[in-house]
C-alpha cells in the first residue's frame, strides 16, 4: 500500500484552496509542508501561518 502525497511546495499561494483541492482530486492522499526554522537550515520557507491555513483547508 501506498500514499501520494503533494507537496505544497510549488502551489500558487495566491490560490492555496484552488491547489489544495485540485492535488486532491487528482488522487492526492496526504499534503507535504516541508517547513525551515531559519536554525537548521538558513532558508524560511513556511511558517505557523501556512502550518494554520493548510489545517482549515484540509
Amino acid at each position: 500500500m501506498f500514499e501520494l502525497c503533494a507537496s505544497i511546495l510549488a502551489a500558487n499561494f495566491a490560490c492555496l484552496k484552488r491547489e489544495v483541492r485540485a492535488a486532491e482530486s487528482a488522487g492526492g492522499d496526504v499534503s507535504h509542508i516541508d517547513i525551515m526554522d531559519g536554525h537548521f537550515v538558513s532558508a524560511i520557507s513556511f511558517g505557523t501561518g501556512i502550518v494554520r491555513t493548510m489545517g482549515r483547508l484540509t
